[in-house]
């Protein structure tokens, strides 16, 4: 498959010559057709004409564009549609908001990962700062990723990659993207106006909170496979589950919910 690599690298070269206080383009509303690609400015994509996985989407969520990002076939199988942006900043966000619309293949799912660095040094890693969607999503919804720190640093540039078809990778499989922003605090309510799943703080200590129409069940596994049973106590549309008496470590939380299954990686 034909990949542009000269203009990949002029794309990188403009961002890493500009400063934004926030995320360059996270409306979707710029893009740039090359006569081949018609990529967002500002992110490179995995499009190679005349094979396209990332595409302006309309109605958007705000706006005239968004951006939607879906599995591909080059006639040699299926691959994962991928959207990346690289950008300088220099704050320490708790939380990546996505409003987010998704179709999901069976046993598939899409992925929003975000990468710190202050200069060689990760600030924030993609292995806890993964967001796997793996339900349907048929209205666009804002939601909120939970970003966990591995230093005090405070970094100076950033990665987000967005990835459709990270599972079985099977045709079908799409993420819708609009406004991306980096947020302090959550919005209570608009969590309530779109009530899917939401969990937080990552990392954590004495207790781990879940935003969600709980409709069966919660489940707490650490690295073995093994499902953790902690004291969980529900009130006003959030549940606590009591963590103070888990080892330190790297878990798995799976919410069965009205909007299906979610799952987030977590560390304490």
């Amino acid at each position: 498959m034909k990949i542009n690599l000269r203009l990949s690298f002029m794309a990188l070269l403009m961002i890493s010559m500009t400063s934004f206080g926030q995320i360059p383009n996270n409306g979707f509303e710029n893009w740039t057709d090359d006569g081949s690609d018609n990529n967002p400015d500002f992110w490179i994509t995995s499009n190679s004409d005349p094979f396209v996985c990332v595409s302006p989407y309309t109605p958007a969520y705000a706006g005239n564009f968004s951006m939607k990002v879906e599995t591909f076939s080059p006639g040699f199988g299926i691959l994962p549609g991928i959207a990346e942006l690289d950008f300088n900043y220099s704050q320490r966000p708790n939380f990546l908001k996505a409003c987010i619309k998704t179709n999901i293949a069976p046993g598939d799912k899409v992925i929003l990962m975000v990468s710190m660095f202050q200069g060689d040094s990760i600030v924030a890693s993609p292995l806890f700062c993964s967001f796997n969607v793996d339900t349907n999503i048929n209205e666009f919804t804002c939601m909120y990723f939970p970003i966990s720190y591995l230093s005090s640093l405070i970094p100076d540039s950033v990665n987000i990659t967005i990835a459709a078809g990270m599972g079985n990778t099977q045709m079908g499989t799409y993420i819708i993207v609009d406004e991306l922003s980096f947020e302090d605090a959550l919005d209570i309510a608009e969590m309530e106006k779109n009530p899917l799943t939401q969990l937080f703080p990552n990392p954590f200590t004495d207790k781990l909170t879940i935003a969600s129409e709980i409709s069966d069940k919660i489940e707490l596994i650490n690295l073995r496979g093994e499902v953790i049973s902690v004291p969980i106590a529900a009130h006003d549309g959030f549940t606590d589950l009591d963590t103070s008496k888990l080892p330190e470590g790297l878990y798995v939380v799976r919410v069965y919910a009205k909007n299906g299954l979610v799952s987030f990686k977590v560390i304490k």
